[in-house]
């Protein structure tokens, strides 16, 4: 399926000038259920984007399979999301936490189109993270001392709502910035 998804991901990466990612923090960042926390910088080897955006459209084309539920905290968001129907896509959603952490991390950026997803890079020093795999998904705590990055945050995480929702639809669409 992955080749099938590479064609068409190479035109879009062209067209949203998609950044180059770097892989996933090594093990203790959220692996074998052990809670992840976001540092700056590291050792990271780099990753093809193209691996990156593929997980995002596989995720996008399977929509209807994820179930996520986001509660917000003092500071941001704690979001769990599960495929509790697709065993197979577990570890996909799983993936895409520490490919787009990553990505924060290295300063790579997507969707620079979008001015939610432009806030967000522009303020990714300032995103604190951390996970938890789950037999069936993952769960996120996404939080910032900023109260406007708190703000970003809760943004993507109601995008991130849209897109299981309504898949391809909400994706081409841009995300107003909140209000203050």
């Amino acid at each position: 399926m992955r080749k099938a998804l590479q064609a068409p991901l190479l035109l879009l990466i062209v067209t949203a000038g998609v950044a180059l990612a770097t892989p996933p923090p090594g093990p203790g960042h959220g692996s074998h259920g052990r809670c992840g926390h976001g540092g700056r910088g590291g050792n990271h080897e780099m990753m093809d984007h193209r691996e990156a955006m593929a997980t995002i459209h596989f995720l996008i084309d399977h929509h209807d399979q994820i179930a996520r539920e986001v509660e917000e905290i003092d500071g941001g968001v704690l979001t769990t999301t599960r495929a509790p129907n697709d065993p197979e896509l577990v570890p996909v959603i799983q993936r895409h936490v520490r490919e787009m952490w990553a990505l924060l991390e290295s300063g790579g950026r997507i969707h620079q189109w979008d001015p939610l997803f432009r806030a967000l890079f522009d303020h990714a020093e300032q995103i604190e993270l951390g996970y938890e795999d789950l037999d069936d998904g993952i769960r996120v705590r996404e939080t910032s001392s900023n109260p406007e990055v708190v703000a970003l945050i809760r943004a993507h995480a109601a995008k991130v709502n849209e897109l299981v929702a309504r898949g391809r639809a909400a994706m081409h669409e841009a995300t107003p910035l909140p209000t203050p």
